[in-house]
């Protein structure tokens, strides 16, 4: 997020310190019971703030780059990093977190308790949740909210879920920290991270908006709409035709939810193919339809939480398996490259080849309108830049995600670039892609 304005030093990491307080699976880690049921478990150590002088935009821009390739382990903690990268008249706040642990909507909240405590270093606060403070004794299961992965759920059918389990229950074997640690090493020596921030001036929203009402169509099945011509126009060797639509649970979970930081994501998927013989318009609206169909059909807490109920060991072999399949070559030498490679007939890797092939080409995910005060006591946002990384997208996939703050939408894309020149012209298509996607949303949604 980056603030217009003076942000004092020692505020912000009292407001930091606050919101842990307020939020303490924000300082935590994982651990597991007897049962092998995995859990967040408070640190004991005081949060670390990390605060770096402000150079030009290029400070924070390495700073979320160079990021990427620091994993989270979830034995040691925390799941989460704060940074000010600090100026005198203009700053970043930037927030890192594994996406176990939050969503989009969990990060638009703390953005906005970080600025309200550093606008008032007095204000009261009161704990969220006194009673599921984590402790051995009351913790959130981690099961219960590990939802966002959505390729499972496609093919995620009770009897297949129950059948895979059933079978690494008697099949299982231990992961080794060599191969876990190589899993990081193989993403971040073949892939960069690329992304790419844009916005629309308060005119250009209003209008978008406005359109998007006059056709009775939402802003997120316009913008996919408007990603999918974009792509068949600019890169049509890498669209699958494989959609991800990120879907927001709290409502399915009361008022406590709402109030949560947690991660209470899941998604469907969809299979939408862009008609070039009608219009812009037309093709929005049966996309609409055809995502309204999904999603009265998984309105039903059961199936959007399948995955919830996987052993959290089974999730990390599938993961592991996922990788190997990718660059084989990187995992020859482990341990468990036989169990779980290309040639195994092993449930997992069985299960982990079948689900790659269902990796969607974009994803979309909308926070929605920020809630954010125009000012605070001097202090105003000038952008918020969402990036959920893109490591697991595969032939050239990406994440477009989007937040409307201040008036004006602004929206980011992002995806794993592979370092072995593998996708020809990859930069060129990516910019590219990028510019005529808002150009799409300021100029052909009108035609």
């Amino acid at each position: 997020m980056q603030v217009n304005g003076h942000i004092n030093k020692e505020l912000f990491s009292k407001a930091v310190s606050k919101l842990y307080n307020i939020y303490p699976m924000l300082n935590s880690k994982v651990v597991f019971d007897k049962n092998k049921e995995a859990w967040f478990e408070q640190l004991t150590d005081d949060c670390v703030t990390t605060i770096i002088e402000r150079e030009s935009d290029d400070t924070y821009i390495n700073l979320v780059n160079n990021q990427w390739k620091i994993p989270f382990y979830f034995d040691k903690g925390p799941l989460s990093r704060f940074f000010l990268v600090y100026s005198e008249s203009q700053s970043e706040i930037v927030f890192i977190a594994h996406h176990v642990l939050i969503d989009g909507f969990g990060v638009n909240k703390i953005m906005d308790f970080i600025l309200q405590f550093i606008r008032n270093p007095n204000r009261e606060y009161k704990l969220v949740y006194e009673e599921d403070l984590p402790s051995k004794e009351n913790l959130l299961e981690i099961k219960s909210k590990f939802v966002h992965t959505g390729f499972l759920k496609k093919i995620g059918e009770k009897i297949l879920f129950n059948y895979i389990k059933a079978i690494w229950s008697i099949t299982k074997f231990p992961l080794k920290d060599e191969d876990k640690k190589q899993s990081y090493k193989s993403l971040f020596c073949n892939f960069d991270y690329v992304w790419s921030h844009d916005m629309l001036t308060e005119k250009e929203t209003y209008e978008f908006f406005k359109i998007c009402r006059d056709k009775n169509v939402t802003t997120n099945s316009a913008m996919t709409i408007a990603f999918l011509a974009c792509r068949k126009e600019i890169d049509k060797e890498h669209e699958n035709n494989r959609q991800r639509i990120s879907v927001d649970l709290r409502r399915h979970f009361g008022k406590k939810a709402q109030d949560s930081i947690n991660c209470y994501a899941s998604s469907i998927d969809l299979k939408y193919v862009y008609d070039d013989s009608k219009s812009f318009w037309e093709n929005a609206i049966n996309f609409q339809k055809l995502a309204k169909t999904y999603f009265d059909k998984y309105v039903e807490l059961d199936y959007l939480l399948q995955l919830s109920n996987i052993p959290f060991d089974l999730l990390e072999a599938i993961f592991l398996s996922h990788r190997m399949h990718r660059i084989p070559r990187d995992y020859e030498k482990l341990s468990n490259f036989k169990k779980l490679g290309p040639k195994s007939n092993h449930i997992v890797a069985i299960f982990a080849r079948n689900s790659l092939k269902m990796f969607p080409s974009f994803t979309i995910t909308n926070m929605g309108v920020g809630k954010f005060l125009d000012d605070y006591d001097g202090l105003k946002i000038e952008k918020c830049i969402l990036l959920p990384s893109a490591p697991s997208q595969i032939d050239f996939g990406i994440i477009l995600s989007s937040i409307t703050i201040n008036r004006r939408l602004g929206f980011t894309l992002n995806s794993a670039k592979p370092k072995d020149g593998s996708i020809k012209d990859f930069d060129f298509r990516f910019d590219s892609l990028c510019k005529r996607f808002k150009e799409f949303l300021i100029y052909d949604v009108y035609r």
